[in-house]
């Protein structure tokens, strides 16, 4: 029963990327939306016990598809407000808040008329800006700008014009890193 059951999912498999690739890869066109993301931040010189490293994020962004498989997609992203400081006495030290700019070149594979999936690379332009407890005489109020490169995947169900999509973008920044999870919405004008 088992053996019959891998052969059944494994045919539907194959269908599935048959028919995916056999399906509409034109130009989707102009697009604009939002997504609600779940950021995580890792940075090199904060003991990972003092950082609360989640954060609430949003993005808006617009792209625009060519014909066949290659895009390209402008985004404002704010990452949300970090936490540094003794989390068992509530004490907060010192908040960071994290925003960028991006732009990438994507890249789509249609698994039918519906279904889609994506990746893309390319630069974002970054801002942190780093805000000390007032009590606090050794950390000062900073802020600091850089771009560095970030990469990402996902997958989109298509209707019609409408869009709902999942993805994972990865920001890789000289002394931090910040990954995001992202559910969000697009419309192709």
């Amino acid at each position: 029963m088992r053996a019959r059951s891998l052969k059944i999912l494994g045919l539907v498999i194959a269908i599935v990327f048959l028919v995916g690739f056999a399906g509409d890869a034109r130009a989707q066109g102009f697009y604009l939306g939002g997504a609600y993301s779940w950021a995580t931040l890792d940075v090199e010189d904060v003991d990972a016990n003092l950082l609360d490293d989640n954060a609430n994020a949003y993005k808006l962004f617009a792209g625009y598809e060519f014909p066949k498989i290659i895009g390209f997609e402008a985004s404002y992203l704010d990452f949300g407000s970090y936490d540094v400081g003794d989390f068992e006495s509530e004490d907060v030290l010192a908040s960071a808040d994290l925003n960028a700019w991006t732009a990438a070149l994507t890249g789509r594979i249609p698994l039918g008329k519906v279904f889609t999936i994506y990746a893309k690379v390319g630069y974002f332009f970054w801002d942190a800006e780093v805000k000390a407890a007032e009590d606090i005489g050794d950390l000062v109020d900073a802020t600091e700008s850089g771009e560095d490169l970030f990469y990402g995947a996902g997958v989109r169900l298509n209707f019609g014009k409408f869009s709902v999509l999942g993805e994972y973008e990865m920001f890789d920044g000289e002394d931090f890193s910040n990954d995001l999870f992202s559910l969000g919405v697009r419309f192709t004008f």
